[in-house]
């Protein structure tokens, strides 16, 4: 008894063990999807926080140099020697220029280089001759060369030392002017060390930071000297001015300066990601383990009073079927004996509602009439989401909601079962309007619909939801084409004749051969459609839906005059 006693506890435990383990893993996933994306929101606010600042501080440092690049050709003085120069050039006008470039530069602290080249190649410059290595420098810099090749502005890259006296490492400005009607290539070169200071204190917190030109050359990163950076090919295919992605790696986001096209991109490893929810981590190991054992330890001593009765309760509801006498119940005194009395009264309730089954039949048939009604094609739902979608990442607002409208407007109509049998003219075409909205949207209004209704008909009623998957049928199955789009003409038309509605909707589609039509005809009443043809959940529905209504003083047909000559589909009901 003991050994049968140690095998129940062994599987109650087990039991307990995966359906503990089950739920505490789904409540863990949760707490670590919060804990996740709250750590990835504040990562992202901090990183947008920390672009934005570093992106606005090196926005005004080259602000504050092309605003002096125009003062220094601006210079009254300045324009008269080199005019002069221009007529005649001589060393005295030479050593002119250069002392006025000189006396400029004297004017800022950071300021340590000025030079002019004109369109000739000659060149004036701040700095002594025993200094005129740092000319050649920056002379060969792409950026130099660039300038002076496209008459345009550029910006070097700033060089990361860590050194703050060394003159040879800094950033420049290069901006092509007009000055006495002659192009002027000037150069400002600045000591890089205060705008570092300023980008690595604003970007602290980031793992990496990089700074591109608009002609996507790299300015600036924050990683090794040796390391060569490239802008992201998501910021390259990019249309907005800022924007942020998150993958395996961590994430990043970038900014893009207004006035100088600067792009700017702050990263924070997947690492540092995870390093937020490491004590949320641990706190769940804990929480794990400690209530398990104590759950465990009460489980162990549950003995054979408690299980036995269960087991033959157990084997007695294995034993029942239908039409049998109920079990008896088992006098335990807990909640064995109020299954057992439990399962007694069901098994009463089963044999009186074996009974009762006939008289269930009518409304099984009107279930599956509102099954029919409220159908569905899932791939419709699927192209509206994905239609909506697409709006949203082009930012047209006004047509999300427009499509938006009339998705909701079709689903409320498909699945209300409040009223599924009639509705008036006049409404089905409303909602069929706002079906062929979104079809427009989805086929570029490569689709022209014609309606022509009899005015005096709209508030005659037919069966509800038969318009519209006549029209699906048309743009699917008459005007699709084999590279998926769908273009050409349908026309809806409805009228009267001896007493009847006729309905017929035509498209100036692929048509159908005489073999092909014959066996559309014979499967369209068939009582169970083919799965995976989409043409029964249309055209079949219908036919079974007015077949439920009105037996057989209905018609429904399908005509073409063959392969490329369209499709029509006709159907014929009494006046309501």
């Amino acid at each position: 008894m003991k050994k049968k006693h140690s095998r129940i506890t062994a599987r109650l435990i087990r039991r307990f063990f995966s359906i503990y383990s089950i739920i505490f893993t789904l409540m863990a996933v949760l707490i670590l999807t919060i804990a996740m994306i709250f750590s990835i929101y504040q990562i992202r606010q901090q990183t947008i926080a920390k672009t934005t600042l570093v992106s606005s501080t090196i926005s005004d440092y080259w602000k504050s140099i092309q605003e002096k690049s125009y003062y220094l050709a601006s210079l009254d003085d300045l324009k008269d020697y080199l005019r002069e120069y221009k007529k005649k050039p001589s060393p005295e006008f030479y050593e002119k220029i250069n002392i006025r470039l000189s006396n400029f530069q004297s004017l800022d602290s950071t300021l340590f280089f000025v030079m002019l080249e004109d369109s000739n190649g000659n060149t004036f410059h701040s700095i002594n001759d025993y200094q005129s290595g740092i000319i050649d420098a920056v002379r060969s810099e792409e950026s130099y060369q660039r300038a002076a090749q496209n008459h345009s502005t550029c910006l070097s890259p700033i060089q990361n030392n860590n050194s703050t006296s060394d003159p040879a490492f800094f950033c420049s400005y290069i901006a092509s002017h007009s000055i006495n009607g002659e192009d002027y290539l000037i150069t400002l070169c600045y000591s890089a060390q205060t705008l570092l200071l300023n980008i690595q204190a604003g970007s602290q917190g980031l793992d990496h930071l990089e700074i591109f030109d608009a002609q996507k050359n790299c300015l600036y990163h924050s990683g090794k000297e040796t390391e060569s950076s490239i802008l992201p090919d998501f910021v390259n295919n990019s249309t907005r001015m800022s924007e942020g992605k998150l993958g395996l790696h961590g994430y990043q986001h970038f900014r893009i300066d207004n006035f100088f096209s600067l792009y700017t991109i702050g990263s924070v490893s997947a690492s540092h990601l995870l390093t937020n929810i490491s004590v949320v981590l641990l706190a769940l190991c804990f929480l794990y383990f400690v209530p398990l054992l104590i759950v465990l330890l009460s489980v162990i001593p549950v003995n054979d009073h408690i299980l036995q009765p269960m087991v033959q309760l157990t084997k007695e509801i294995s034993e029942f079927s239908l039409g049998q006498n109920p079990i008896h119940i088992h006098e335990t005194n807990d909640e064995i004996e109020d299954l057992s009395r439990s399962f007694q009264t069901m098994c009463i309730n089963i044999n009186n509602q074996a009974d009762e089954l006939t008289k269930k039949e009518h409304e099984k048939a009107v279930t599956y009439y509102k099954l029919l009604t409220t159908q569905l094609d899932p791939h419709f739902i699927y192209n509206t989401m994905n239609i909506i979608n697409i709006l949203a990442r082009q930012e047209a607002y006004g047509d999300i909601i427009r499509v938006n409208t009339a998705l909701t407007r079709v689903l409320r109509e498909r699945l209300n079962t409040q009223n599924t049998t009639f509705e008036t003219i006049e409404n089905e075409l409303l909602a069929l309007k706002q079906y062929q909205i979104i079809m427009d949207y989805r086929y570029h209004n490569q689709v022209s619909v014609d309606y022509d209704v009899d005015s005096s008909l709209m508030q005659y009623k037919i069966p509800k939801n038969i318009l519209q998957p006549m029209m699906e049928n048309s743009y699917y199955h008459g005007l699709a084409k084999e590279d998926g789009s769908v273009t050409g003409n349908i026309e809806l038309i409805i009228y009267t004749m001896d007493n009847e509605i006729i309905i017929e909707i035509s498209d100036n589609g692929h048509g159908i051969s005489e073999e092909a039509l014959a066996v559309i005809r014979t499967r369209l009443k068939e009582e169970t459609s083919i799965p995976g043809d989409r043409a029964h959940i249309g055209l079949s529905n219908i036919y079974h839906r007015i077949q439920y209504l009105y037996g057989d003083s209905f018609s429904m047909n399908v005509e073409s005059q063959g392969t490329g000559h369209g499709t029509t589909i006709i159907i014929t009901l009494p006046i309501i």
